[in-house]
């Protein structure tokens, strides 16, 4: 589960910056200006991501004690 979470959370991160930033390469502009509130929304949730990923590493760090 760790993994996992912690792989949800770096694709999450991953697509909040590209989403943010847009990709010059790719041709892809940002599109922080065109939706009200999308980089809070997501933004939260990728917070609370990777407190999920924190939680599971501590617990599974306080179960082989």
């Amino acid at each position: 589960m760790v993994a996992f979470t912690s792989a949800a959370t770096a694709s999450a991160a991953t697509i909040v910056y590209l989403a943010h930033n847009g990709s010059e390469k790719a041709n892809w502009v940002g599109i922080r200006l065109q939706f009200d509130g999308f980089c809070q929304c997501i933004s939260g949730a990728v917070v609370a991501s990777f407190i999920v990923a924190v939680f599971f590493m501590v617990l599974v760090v306080s179960t082989e004690e």
